[in-house]
């Protein structure tokens, strides 16, 4: 507990490895420089001061604000604003951790000299755990796989009839890490996250190649790793590594592909091109791999046409953008930055049917969220772009999923949309997104036993998706009567990702259930903070429970929370 006055951390400082300079009211890290206002620095001074330990928003806005009477949401803004500077936008966070029901701390290494390692570095037992889960590989995954296994109670009959699991140890296995930014500007991640998962995908198409998914790669993003001990406990032989720098005009891209257990370089090559030259580029190293690594795993045929979603560069930056503010779905900001970029990629190559897929899920979510003027016509529009990219491509998994996710979430066709995900699993057998459709849609139809197979089924596909599975089996809980255990499973994908807005609707209901109106009007307030707009009916009309009558009682316990 914090007694007397809180004083600033003075003079310039680090935080793990940015240097903050409060006279100057700026961050820097390498050549990129972040402004930040006042108050938003002084935020992070007093964070700073006690790194690792929890200030109440009343503390932080006696300090940050004194004198003033500001809103509820003053503070939760000058926190994202932070975290975006700090580029904090992992699960679990690398800086800044919300502590439900109490506050914020700073978790990361506080020094008076640059690089993490000898200042006051922060690891609570929570923060921990989020770092085992990051840096210990399969072994941490797999203890939280078999954690979970347990507690949703999977082992059930259903199970023999789902997709079996690939061998994640066979001898041609391989990891693609996610590719460095090397423009040292965090707004810029996605654009190597994404080329790192279409490689990734594109690889999956050949039979004979065991491709890591990149579920389980990008858990290793900006980690500083032992590559030989990371390989090991995954299991794989080769590790392609790479990264991107680019600039207006320009793009260069670093690649190798090394053998881990002989240590022998398989390939290399840096391309320094013009950005239109982008795709030859991909197209380029996927050929290269797969050409470095046939001696090896002998002769491989195409599962799939490995083809371009588009020719345009301009449309596939555009893509990238949108799919990183998709699949955060934590508010109507990123919501809307989301559909901006994909009807710009569209606008650039209106035959780009990804994009198109991606657009109708954003706009679902609109729509489920009432984070536009006019749901109801969202809804439609959400269906008519699903409908347009079948259109296009009837046999891309993309399309399929996102057709599925439209169907249950927009239109409540439970039956639709159990057909397209499992359509997105014949095309793509390892798809752990269209076995977590299928889990949400049998919780809404009332199937809770089988929701939680198909949690079990993603698991093996994906198992650090953790967050996800644990909201999904609190909502099986939920549905099946059992309170207090879906509290349990909400509160564990809180944890994990404690900005997730549903979590928040979720778990104020489960509280009210439990007779905690305490608690659960704690969760409605952050849920008034972060979408000051929320109309309880609308949201519990929305859900697309096959039962009605469920749709009645989640407003009535929203209601007793304190949201109307």
């Amino acid at each position: 507990m914090i007694t007397g006055d809180l004083e600033k951390k003075a003079g310039s400082f680090y935080v793990a490895d940015w240097e903050v300079r409060p006279a100057a009211c700026e961050i820097s890290r390498g050549g990129n420089v972040v402004k930040l206002e006042p108050r938003v620095m002084d935020l992070l001074q007093f964070l700073a001061s006690r790194p690792g330990e929890v200030f109440t928003r009343m503390q932080l806005e006696e300090k940050v604000w004194p004198g003033l009477v500001v809103g509820y949401d003053a503070l939760t803004k000058s926190v994202g604003k932070l975290r975006e500077a700090l580029g904090d936008t992992g699960k679990p966070p690398a800086f800044i951790q919300t502590i439900p029901k109490k506050g914020y701390r700073l978790i990361a290494a506080v020094s008076d000299e640059g690089g993490t390692g000898n200042g006051n570095s922060i690891e609570s037992p929570s923060a921990a755990t989020g770092k085992k889960l990051l840096l210990g590989g399969v072994g941490a995954l797999l203890l939280l796989f078999g954690v979970m296994l347990v507690a949703l109670k999977l082992y059930r009959d259903e199970t023999s009839a789902l997709p079996e699991r690939r061998n994640s140890t066979a001898e041609s296995a391989l990891i693609v890490l996610p590719f460095k930014n090397l423009n040292d500007d965090p707004q810029q991640n996605y654009f190597g996250q994404g080329i790192t998962d279409d490689l990734i995908t594109e690889l999956s198409g050949y039979s004979g190649m065991n491709v890591i998914s990149s579920r389980i790669a990008f858990q290793y993003q900006d980690s500083d790793l032992d590559i030989g001990k990371l390989v090991d406990e995954l299991g794989v032989r080769y590790v392609v590594e790479g990264s991107i720098r680019r600039s207006s005009e320009q793009i260069r891209i670093n690649v190798q592909i090394f053998d881990v257990r002989s240590g022998a370089n398989l390939w290399a090559e840096q391309y320094d091109r013009p950005l239109a030259a982008l795709f030859d580029i991909q197209d380029e190293v996927r050929s290269k791999i797969v050409s470095a690594l046939s001696l090896e795993i002998g002769e491989l045929a195409i599962n799939r046409e490995l083809k371009r979603y588009t020719n345009s560069y301009d449309a596939y930056d555009a893509f990238l953008l949108g799919q990183n503010h998709l699949i955060k779905r934590a508010s109507a900001e990123d919501n809307l930055e989301a559909r901006r970029s994909f009807e710009q990629a569209i606008a650039i190559d209106p035959g780009f049917t990804r994009a198109y897929a991606a657009l109708a899920m954003a706009n679902s979510d609109a729509y489920r969220h009432d984070w536009v003027a006019n749901p109801d016509l969202t809804s439609r529009i959400a269906l008519a772009q699903a409908q347009h990219a079948m259109s296009l491509d009837p046999d891309s998994h993309h399309v399929s999923l996102a057709m599925g996710y439209v169907q249950l979430f927009v239109a409540g066709n439970h039956e639709a949309a159990a057909s397209m995900a499992e359509r997105t699993l014949q095309l793509d057998p390892g798809n752990a997104d269209a076995n977590v459709l299928l889990a949400v849609t049998y919780a809404h139809s009332g199937k809770p036993d089988k929701a939680e197979a198909y949690v079990e089924s993603g698991m093996r596909l994906a198992p650090n998706q953790s967050a996800i599975y644990f909201a999904i089996g609190a909502l099986a809980n939920l549905v099946r009567g059992d309170n207090a255990e879906a509290r349990e499973f909400y509160e564990k994908s809180l944890q994990i990702n404690p900005d997730r807005f549903l979590g928040k609707v979720y778990m104020a209901i489960t509280l009210v259930r439990l007779k905690e109106l305490e608690e659960a009007s704690w969760y409605a307030e952050e849920i008034r903070v972060s979408s000051p707009d929320f109309d309880a009916r609308t949201w519990a009309t929305k859900q697309p429970f096959k039962d009605r009558r469920i749709n009645q009682q989640l407003f009535d316990d929203l209601r007793k929370a304190g949201l109307n």
